[in-house]
């Protein structure tokens, strides 16, 4: 018997697309309070809630994406990428990609950086900080 692989719906993709733009927009808040919270202030659960949501998004965009691309992931992974999505989330990509999987965590690593960056600038202009 023959396993075909599921054919995406474009619920999926389109999911993927929106937990895509969460997850800069996330990052967009971590750059925001990188620049208006002091490090040695403390936040409370803060930067606890932010890690989560980030390891939330990541682990569901890797679980949406491997069923668009015909490559679900089992439980274990899915569980194991939300705990270790820093160095996880790499690996997925080549996981489902191959060669290209660098290239596109890359490509994705900058497009959240940029998230980052640009969050802290217009913070750090709107709170008029002067360095």
């Amino acid at each position: 018997m023959s396993h075909s692989p599921r054919v995406h719906s474009t619920r999926d993709v389109r999911l993927r697309r929106v937990m895509f733009i969460a997850l800069v927009i996330v990052m967009g808040l971590c750059g925001a309070r990188a620049v208006a919270v002091p490090v040695e202030e403390d936040t409370g659960p803060f930067n606890l809630i932010l890690a989560l949501m980030i390891g939330v998004l990541v682990t569901g965009w890797a679980i949406i994406d491997g069923r668009v691309r015909g490559k679900p992931l089992v439980m274990s992974a899915s569980s194991w990428l939300f705990f270790t999505y820093p160095v996880g989330f790499p690996l997925y990509c080549v996981w489902s990609r191959g060669a290209r999987g660098v290239l596109f965590c890359l490509g994705f690593l900058a497009i959240l950086l940029l998230a980052i960056v640009a969050a802290a600038f217009i913070t750090d202009s709107a709170l008029g900080i002067q360095y």
